[in-house]
């Protein structure tokens, strides 16, 4: 299957309802690299890989506010257009365009009860 293009470039991300940016580096062998910033006005590096193939990147982000404490982000790349980020649905949108990551971390405040949270960045294309 063909892969939609490398998900590299700057991300507005909500993690566990907590808004920011996302700004990803992608390397030729699939390394990821950037930062991300949800506790302004830190930013926190990110290091993890891109696999073209299932469409999925994993990173760490050190969160330096936690002293340090990684959370583990795991996501999937899709397009959608703008009829999916509206609350009601007048027809087929033509335009805008989105990219979507979506998916899943563990880390900071996590607990046993509640090992994993949400997050979703986007991109307008």
């Amino acid at each position: 299957m063909q892969g939609i293009s490398v998900p590299a470039g700057h991300w507005h991300i909500i993690a566990n309802g907590f808004q920011g940016d996302l700004d990803i580096v992608i390397t030729a062998d699939g390394g990821v690299g950037g930062t991300i910033r949800i506790d302004v006005p830190t930013f926190d590096p990110i290091v993890g890989v891109w696999s073209e193939s299932e469409q999925k990147i994993q990173f760490r982000r050190d969160v330096l506010v936690a002293h340090g404490t990684p959370q583990n982000y795991t996501g999937f790349l899709f397009e959608a257009d703008e009829s999916l980020l509206r609350e009601s649905d007048y027809g087929r949108a033509v335009a805008p365009k989105y990219r979507v990551l979506t998916g899943s971390f563990d880390g900071t405040g996590t607990s046993v009860t509640r090992p994993l949270y949400g997050w979703l960045a986007w991109q307008l294309i």
